[in-house]
């Protein structure tokens, strides 16, 4: 009997964690990529659509090279204005018509403590009081 294929799972829905929608303005720049060195402090802009402990799903304006590091700026809405310096690895990248969309997993180092330690009272509480 034939079975029907089954669909792969998109990208979105591999995480391991759960992520809170949310929509933040970035600034990303390559910080490092061997196979597109010219690519290497390349600035974009873009914004969060959804925001995890150890990644974001981002929507920017430019293609970021899959196999590079990235630097993000971001900083959230609300008191007291914070800025976050964070690094990631794309892990995925994907052509829409008129933006990429782009699932990136966070790195230790720079901000990522303070942005862990930050987490739930940025967004777990802001997600649970616009329910």
């Amino acid at each position: 009997m034939l079975r029907p294929r089954e669909k792969k799972p998109s990208p979105v829905n591999l995480r391991r964690e759960p992520r809170i929608e949310n929509q933040v303005g970035v600034l990303l720049k390559v910080a490092s990529c061997p196979d597109e060195i010219s690519s290497i402090g390349r600035p974009s802009g873009g914004k969060t659509l959804d925001v995890g402990l150890h990644g974001l799903r981002i929507v920017a304006d430019k293609s970021l090279p899959k196999n590079g590091q990235i630097d993000i700026t971001l900083t959230p809405k609300g008191f007291p204005i914070t800025i976050y310096n964070l690094a990631a690895d794309p892990k995925w990248v994907r052509e829409e018509e008129l933006h990429y969309l782009m699932g990136l997993r966070l790195n230790e180092g720079k901000d990522f403590p303070r942005w862990q330690d930050d987490f739930g009272h940025r967004f777990a509480s802001t997600a649970a009081r616009s329910l």
